[in-house]
């Protein structure tokens, strides 16, 4: 088939563009791992002639009723011209064509084995292209008019095997588009070798439901997702170039596969897939993806990877990935905020409504129905497994879950009101989910089975910080900026690595059993808690490559204590005791001091008020005399 045969030479141009506007991630709020792995932004090639296999049959010998078929290259732009005519022959020698003798032996008349060749004329580079196919001069005739003339019957040859022929095998030209045709099996053999260095496509989808981003080496397998609507994936083209077969230099990029999120994860690094394997209970791994460069080398570049809280995502190209990074608003935390018993919520239902226009969507991304701001919808219990969505629409089971974003895509300013019972607090911003749960009560810490409905918001990071309810914001700005970052370093590492809460469909609560937040209303009220946060953005405490968890408490009794004395654990070395003055507690003393639960292990809450009030110190230097050996710089 034609579109097969010449694939090559007809797509390249479509896939040698690369993305020039921003992936589907706008609002996913990426920040940057790591240089993944290395590979070809463009093709890289061992050879500029690609295979695409036997095209017809022809004798290499001269055989009763056969003539030669003389080949030409063209010195000016590198095509190879083949005639069996002995007065094109003469006019071409002496002229831009060089004589290369003769290719092999075809029939000027048809005979009962033999079908015509025919001939085509690229007006654009010049090449001479050549086929036996029906269907494939067919559909040159049909969809290239424009690029390639027909220029009749060049010879007859065979389209099997028969009596001593030899296969005919074409090459095409990636670089200046010429068709080579070859009976000589050295010659098809060497370039073939070559062609083995030819890096390929690694093609790129995007799921529309998840987000996750997708990436496949198989034709196969992009076929197949291409056509299977009910898969969500959406084709972005080619991500960049690498290799389906392992050769020298290359790595292989395994890939895995999250059960839960549906996230895709690809590593080079050993040591990250044999721990993925062997200890982590959400990800599959499903084999090599393909192969690429763990280290830089000639002519690659990094295939950086990016990640959301949900989504990895990996890109070639640096304007994508500045452009994810420094938009970004950090990875996506979700929150527990509160949760009903279903008899509380038949009793009271969930209402919420919405500063603009809102979806519902059901657990699969689906969406309900579009609702206008201020318009106020309901839910409810309706039995185990099953929610009822209500009042803004025709009453509807939903099964699991249901989530309210906002209908213009922007959830950066959608502001719910979630009318938290019982609360000063109920505006929030981002995402909002009602999700069913049965099983032990992970609250409590107990195995008795409990059915709670769960509310819970989902944002960026940033905005999570912008509503932290441990602190009022008042006083000097650089102990606010302190006192953000904390929160943030916190956050980051439950987003990372916190498990507890996932069969509720969180990461983190929002109280003090994590960590309070308060969500829109504190952060329009403290607003020096914002300015703060926006000074600080992404920082985040880190001890190596290892997110520094950061412990304080308000007093000391003139000393903190190190991680080990208070808790008896040497894995937190940036926990050391230091001197305290600036935050000691003279009107307490130290047992008076624990039993108000002034744990004394790393930042002095009031240490860090004098610091930076009294001594002018700023963020930083208050940070890192409390944490040892840690640093602070923006993971986005």
């Amino acid at each position: 088939m034609f579109i097969k045969l010449l694939s090559p030479s007809l797509f390249f141009i479509a896939t040698f563009c690369f993305f020039n506007s921003s992936p589907q991630t706008t609002q996913a709020n990426y920040s940057l791992e790591s240089k993944a792995f290395y590979a070809y932004k463009d093709p890289n090639i061992g050879t500029d002639y690609r295979p695409e296999g036997t095209v017809f049959y022809a004798h290499q010998t001269q055989l009763e009723g056969s003539y030669p078929v003389y080949r030409f290259y063209n010195k000016i732009n590198g095509e190879h011209f083949y005639t069996i005519s002995e007065t094109e022959k003469n006019s071409l020698i002496d002229s831009m064509y060089i004589y290369e003798g003769i290719a092999f032996y075809g029939y000027k008349l048809r005979t009962e084995e033999t079908l015509p060749v025919y001939r085509f004329y690229n007006k654009q580079s010049g090449d001479h292209f050549y086929t036996i196919s029906e269907t494939e001069k067919n559909d040159v005739q049909k969809n290239l008019a424009s690029i390639y003339t027909y220029e009749g019957i060049a010879f007859y040859s065979f389209t099997t095997s028969f009596a001593g022929s030899t296969n005919i095998y074409r090459f095409y030209n990636i670089i200046n588009g010429d068709h080579f045709y070859t009976a000589s099996e050295t010659e098809a053999t060497n370039l073939n070798k070559l062609s083995e260095k030819n890096s390929e496509p690694i093609y790129r989808f995007y799921n529309v439901l998840n987000g996750d981003h997708f990436y496949t080496a198989s034709e196969t397998e992009k076929a197949k997702i291409i056509a299977t609507p009910s898969f969500a994936y959406k084709y972005e083209g080619v991500g960049f170039y690498a290799y389906k077969n392992q050769i020298e230099g290359t790595s292989p990029i395994y890939r895995f596969y999250n059960k839960t999120s549906g996230d895709h994860f690809y590593t080079a690094n050993e040591t990250e897939k044999d721990n993925l394997i062997n200890s982590n209970k959400y990800y599959s791994y499903e084999n090599i993806g393909f192969y690429a460069f763990a280290s830089e080398t000639a002519n690659t570049l990094p295939v950086y990877r990016l990640y959301n809280g949900a989504d990895h995502f990996y890109t070639i190209n640096a304007t994508e990935k500045n452009y994810l990074v420094s938009s970004g608003l950090g990875p996506n935390m979700s929150v527990g905020l509160w949760y009903y018993d279903k008899t509380g919520i038949q009793d009271s239902p969930f209402r919420i409504d919405a500063s603009k226009p809102y979806n519902i969507k059901d657990k699969n991304g689906n969406v309900l129905a579009q609702i206008g701001a201020n318009t106020t919808t309901k839910v409810t219990y309706d039995s185990d497994g099953y929610l009822r969505v209500y009042d803004s629409i025709s009453s509807t089971l939903v099964k699991t879950s249901v989530t309210f974003d906002a209908a213009d895509g922007d959830n950066s300013n959608m502001i719910f009101d979630a009318h938290r019972p019982d609360s000063s607090f109920y505006q929030y911003r981002g995402k909002i989910t009602v999700k069913y749960y049965k099983g032990n009560n992970i609250i409590a810490g107990t195995s008795d089975t409990v059915t709670q409905i769960w509310v819970i918001n989902t944002l960026p990071l940033e905005h999570y910080v912008w509503g932290m309810g441990e602190t009022t914001g008042t006083g000097d700005i650089e102990h606010t900026k302190v006192m953000t970052t904390i929160f943030r370093t916190y956050g980051r590492w439950y987003i990372e690595y916190a498990t507890k809460y996932l069969p509720l469909g969180f990461k983190i609560r929002s109280d003090s059993g994590s960590q309070i937040y308060y969500g829109y209303e504190w952060e329009s009220t403290h607003s020096n808690i914002k300015k703060a946060a926006e000074a600080t953005k992404g920082s985040v405490a880190t001890y190596g490559k290892e997110i520094a968890l950061t412990p304080y408490s308000s007093w000391t009794d003139g000393r903190t204590r190190s991680f080990k004395e208070r808790w008896g654990s040497s894995d937190y070395p940036w926990c050391k005791s230091v001197s305290d003055p600036y935050g000691k507690n003279s009107s307490l003393s130290t047992s008076q001091l624990e039993a108000a639960g002034n744990h004394m292990v790393g930042l002095s809450a009031n240490g860090s008020v004098v610091l930076a009030r009294d001594h002018d110190w700023d963020c930083q230097r208050i940070m890192k005399y409390y944490y040892t050996g840690i640093s602070l710089d923006p993971l986005y």
